[in-house]
């Protein structure tokens, strides 16, 4: 499987001006060194993400930030609504008399069921489940079964759901310590029993979502395997349920390293949204960006053409050829070509693109007089059929 990026908006998340904004209240520099006599001309910075989500019931991306502001408190929280199609930040709204039960609430991610979830500091970094627009934990909460008192997991999400009792409640953790663990929690509030762990030694974990009940994305500061590249994050797409990576890869290079980064699940059109955080140019304006990816099934090989009744002169002769991708997979839709060298034969084919499973079919009519040819199959990596 391999991963295309579709779109990337680096003017997705605009920071608002001095003029009009700064009142010069704070200092002669505003906040962290903006506005007033800095060479910073923008009233805000990101500090900090807080939640990336996509938000099933809108069809829409949530983004909700902790900004650095040139006027008193320096501070602020704000909520932004994304397009999942173009990327553009479509409006931000500042959240007033929040800020304690954000700072008490780790990173909010989509978990199974269409829920929202988060790790809870108080108490005992518990799971959470925390309620859109404005991303604020309810007292629905499960015990993390990884906390102790010298180890606090990085990220976590579940497809518990509260109620809704699917028929096992998983818990998937990511920590920098452990690295991936699944656990078992029916039935609650019997102690949770350990399914899975895949160790991953001196990482540490960004992000992750949901894509449904049973896998997830998963991204991660660095480079897991191979050798560390600070351009790039590991990427992982994991199947929780059957304990297998279906997914290994890293976001596109960029030409600066991410100073933060999240990923979530369009569970519409199923694409994976990425905002990246990089640091700002001398004068205050943003290198920020949004991308949109798409996982498609990378093609290894293709099977050689099989005929399937015999080759007779003048007449139509059917064969079958599929795609292949790199774990073995059927190769799915794309859009294909067939040739014939020499070009005696007459080339029949229903549709340019092959079924979901990797398989075309199409027709030869060889000439009257008989030819010897050699028939080829590819197809086009870029050209994906979504």
């Amino acid at each position: 499987m391999a991963l295309e990026l579709l779109l990337r908006n680096t003017d997705f998340y605009v920071y608002r001006g001095c003029a009009g904004n700064y009142d010069g209240f704070y200092s002669p520099v505003g906040g962290g060194g903006m506005c007033g006599t800095s060479s910073k001309v923008y009233f805000e910075t990101i500090s900090m993400l807080d939640s990336f989500v996509y938000d099933a019931a809108i069809d829409k991306y949530r983004f909700i930030t902790w900004n650095t502001i040139a006027n008193w408190p320096t501070w602020e929280i704000s909520a932004s609504i994304i397009n999942p199609e173009t990327g553009v930040e479509e409006s931000r709204t500042k959240l007033i008399g929040y800020a304690v039960a954000h700072a008490w609430t780790g990173p909010a991610f989509n978990g199974g069921l269409n829920k929202i979830y988060a790790g809870y500091i108080v108490p005992n970094y518990r799971i959470v489940e925390v309620l859109l627009p404005d991303g604020i934990p309810t007292t629905a909460m499960i015990d993390n079964p990884l906390v102790t008192a010298t180890q606090i997991p990085s990220l976590a999400a579940t497809n518990y759901g509260f109620g809704i009792c699917p028929e096992r409640k998983l818990v998937t953790i990511m920590s920098g310590m452990e690295g991936i663990v699944v656990y078992d929690y029916s039935p609650y509030p019997n102690p949770a029993t350990l399914l899975h762990r895949w160790p991953f030694p001196e990482t540490f974990g960004w992000s992750m979502g949901y894509e449904d009940d049973e896998r997830v994305w998963m991204l991660f500061a660095g480079a897991i395997f191979g050798s560390s590249n600070d351009y790039r994050q590991t990427l992982l797409k994991y199947n929780f349920a059957s304990n297998k990576m279906e997914l290994c890869t890293e976001l596109q290079l960029c030409s600066s390293p991410d100073r933060l980064a999240l990923v979530a699940w369009d569970t519409k059109r199923k694409k994976l949204g990425a905002v990246r955080i990089k640091d700002d140019s001398a004068n205050g304006k943003h290198n920020n960006a949004f991308e949109i990816y798409s996982p498609h099934i990378a093609i290894a090989h293709v099977t050689v053409p099989v005929n399937i009744r015999a080759m007779s002169k003048a007449n139509d002769v059917p064969l079958i050829s599929h795609a292949v991708g790199t774990k073995g997979e059927a190769g799915g839709m794309k859009e294909v070509s067939i040739s014939c060298t020499p070009t005696a034969s007459l080339i029949k084919i229903p549709k340019q693109i092959t079924e979901a499973n990797g398989r075309v079919e199409f027709e030869i009519n060889p000439p009257t007089t008989g030819a010897n040819e050699s028939i080829s199959v590819s197809y086009d990596e870029t050209k994906v059929i979504i």
